[in-house]
C-alpha cells in the first residue's frame, strides 16, 4: 500500500504498478484480500480524483494498476480489477460516492454497509483501501 500511495503523490507509474505488483493476488480466495484492497483504493482514487480536478490522472493510475494487477491474480479477481482500472464499480460504490458528494449520511451508511458486508472478507478489504485513497486527497470535508 505505500507504493500505490506514495506512486499517486508523486506521479510515478512506476511506484504505482510495483505496489499493484505486490498486492496481486495476495490472500485467499475468489478475489484475494490485496486484489480486494486495490479495487477499494481504485474506488478512491477516482471519486477524489474526479472531486479534485484529477480525474485525467485517476484514469491513468487506474490503467496502469489494474493491468499490473490483473495479470497475477485469479481470472475472477482480474475482471473485477479491470473494471475498477476503467472507474466501473458496482452499484454500492456508487452510492456511497453519491451520499459522499452530496453529503447525505443516511446514503453514506448505508452503501457503506452493503460494501462492507460483501463477500466473507472482501468488502471489508476493499473499504480499507478506500480509506487508504481517502488520505490522500488533503481535505477535512468528505464531501470534497
Amino acid at each position: 500500500m505505500a507504493a500505490l500511495q506514495a506512486g499517486w503523490r508523486t506521479g510515478d507509474l512506476h511506484l504505482i504498478t510495483a505496489g499493484a505488483r505486490r498486492l496481486a493476488g495476495l490472500g485467499p480466495g475468489l478475489t484475494p484480500a490485496g486484489d480486494d484492497l486495490l479495487v477499494g483504493w481504485l474506488a478512491g482514487i477516482f471519486f477524489f480524483g474526479e472531486r479534485s480536478n484529477l480525474g485525467v490522472r485517476a484514469a491513468a493510475v487506474g490503467q496502469a494498476a489494474a493491468a499490473t494487477a490483473a495479470a497475477r491474480t485469479t481470472r475472477l479477481s482480474a475482471a473485477w480489477l479491470r473494471h475498477a482500472g476503467v472507474g466501473e464499480f458496482a452499484e454500492p460504490w456508487h452510492q456511497l460516492a453519491a451520499g459522499l458528494g452530496t453529503g447525505d449520511p443516511t446514503v453514506v451508511a448505508q452503501a457503506a454497509h452493503r460494501i462492507l458486508n460483501t463477500g466473507a472478507t472482501s468488502g471489508q478489504e476493499a473499504m480499507r483501501g478506500f480509506l487508504h485513497a481517502r488520505r490522500l486527497f488533503d481535505t477535512p470535508d468528505l464531501s470534497v
